[in-house]
């Protein structure tokens, strides 16, 4: 997985009219086909009467996917992945569903249309860049409480929670690059007493 990557964090809309033909722009930050996929199904009942819901999805550079969706190829679901390119976004899906109003546009025309669908529907986007983070469970001694704290404060890991049984247990994400000299000296500073357990998958924070 990528350190860093730039996606979206809302899921902004638009829409545009060509020639009769209503173009409703839609995108969403995934993490997965799934996520992805299941996004479609939804859109696919909701926009039940639409002529066509062509889309396109990027995780990382080389896993894509695209869709014309009936319309002539190489005008929808490459054009709207081309709007993702222009941002050089990934970790994203865009949408773009078609009410057809009546007059052919030409290939040269659809295809200009479902690109500016993805374009206009981006320039509402919040883009931001984010780096990928471990989640981490540490479980300490009493006495180590301010070693672990200043440590996390050293390499800017997030606090998610603390627990407290016969030990104080802490939960908090820290940067993937960053996990081994984070674990190493903590284990060092407290002479191996401290126990600390990865936690799920990395993700992007």
């Amino acid at each position: 997985m990528h350190e860093k990557i730039i996606t979206i964090t809302n899921a902004p809309e638009s829409e545009i009219k060509e020639k009769g033909s209503r173009f409703f722009g839609k995108a969403f930050p995934v993490f997965s086909k799934e996520e992805a996929e299941s996004i479609l199904i939804g859109l696919r009942k909701e926009f039940y009467d639409a002529t066509h819901v062509c889309y396109a999805y990027k995780l990382l550079q080389d896993d894509i996917k695209y869709s014309d969706d009936g319309e002539p190829s190489g005008t929808a679901g490459i054009r709207l992945l081309n709007s993702i390119n222009h941002f050089e976004l990934s970790y994203i899906l865009v949408v773009s569903i078609r009410y057809y109003g009546g007059t052919k546009l030409g290939v040269g025309t659809l295809g200009k249309t479902y690109y500016q669908s993805g374009v206009e529907t981006l320039k509402q986007a919040y883009i931001s860049e984010k780096e990928l983070y471990q989640k981490l469970k540490i479980q300490y001694e009493f006495e180590h409480s301010s070693i672990i704290h200043n440590v996390m404060n050293e390499f800017n890991a997030i606090e998610i929670r603390q627990d407290y049984s016969d030990k104080p247990l802490i939960y908090c994400s820290v940067k993937k690059k960053f996990i081994e000299d984070f674990r190493k000296k903590i284990i060092d500073l407290t002479n191996g007493k401290t126990d600390i357990k990865l936690n799920n998958s990395p993700i992007y924070i």
